[in-house]
């Protein structure tokens, strides 16, 4: 008699576990979302926080290997951050921004933190989880406060209408949309806003 009620257990246990675990994208694909950044939701689909932390470190190693100047590599990153984050429940993020930010190098914080900051700031415990992350220290503070400061402007404005963009559209279309990207680095007028002053080329005689 004792044997039916444990049957009838072990069958709702059963039941109740995913029939397909999330597998971890190849390196082939990532190297596919590189060239179409839209893919980012088919990539982390189904992953939990931990999952996709994974996922979007190995993103970034790529991104922070490739010859990009530091406006679209700022830009790409910030994508893939904000996109990924959107696409998480709740009750997900806080693991996801805690377990990728252990997994990235401390330069490239500053713009994860304010990836997170534009995909999941609607969430009041993730922004209390990002400041307690920042805590004491400076520049990770602001980019959760000021994202736009941290991106520069032109970056920050791009990344915003082109997630509004794409979450008002259908997914087919939004994939044969990649985004456009800044060009530059950090430091041209396109990034900054500001121009530089001309160098005089030098001539013979020139003291």
């Amino acid at each position: 008699m004792k044997k039916i009620p444990l049957l009838f257990i072990s069958a709702l246990l059963l039941s109740a576990t995913p029939l397909f675990a999330y597998e971890a994208p190849t390196d082939e694909a990532i190297d596919q979302l590189l060239a179409n950044p839209k893919m980012i939701n088919t990539l982390v689909e189904g992953a939990n926080g931990a999952e996709a932390a994974q996922v979007l470190a190995r993103i970034i190693a790529k991104i922070s290997d490739s010859t990009l100047g530091s406006a679209q590599r700022n830009y790409l990153i910030a994508y893939y951050v904000s996109s990924a984050v959107a696409l998480l429940p709740d009750t997900e993020m806080n693991i996801f921004a805690r377990d990728l930010v252990a997994a990235v190098p401390r330069h490239l914080v500053p713009i994860v933190l304010s990836g997170l900051v534009v995909g999941g700031g609607t969430s009041e415990s993730l922004i209390a989880q990002l400041m307690e992350i920042a805590e004491n220290n400076a520049s990770w503070t602001r980019a959760v406060q000021t994202p736009n400061i941290t991106l520069t402007n032109p970056v920050y404005n791009l990344l915003v209408s082109n997630l509004s963009t794409s979450q008002s559209l259908p997914p087919a279309v939004i994939n044969a949309l990649p985004p456009p990207v800044p060009t530059g680095d950090g430091t041209s007028p396109s990034a900054t806003g500001t121009s530089q002053p001309p160098v005089a080329e030098t001539y013979d005689g020139q003291g």
